[in-house]
């Protein structure tokens, strides 16, 4: 969906951007722009890893008759 608003959105705009400044500088700057607040967003609302405790295993022997014992219920 974003990409197509971006191919939609955008294209128009660049093209305003570039009928008033007569350059495409301002329509590359105003991309760049775009990118880094981008990328400095899904860096922001990334969920921080968290670290999980390690469970006590059991013998591979008695996992085997637990899961036996899990299907029989």
């Amino acid at each position: 969906t974003a990409w197509g608003i971006g191919a939609f959105v955008l294209v128009k705009v660049s093209q305003a951007l570039n009928a008033k400044f007569d350059s495409f500088t301002v329509s590359f700057a105003s991309a760049g722009v775009l990118l880094l607040v981008g990328a400095m967003l899904s860096l922001s609302l990334r969920q921080p890893k968290v670290a999980v405790a390690k469970e006590a295993t059991a013998p591979a022997a008695y996992e085997e008759e637990d899961l036996v014992l899990q299907k029989v219920d």
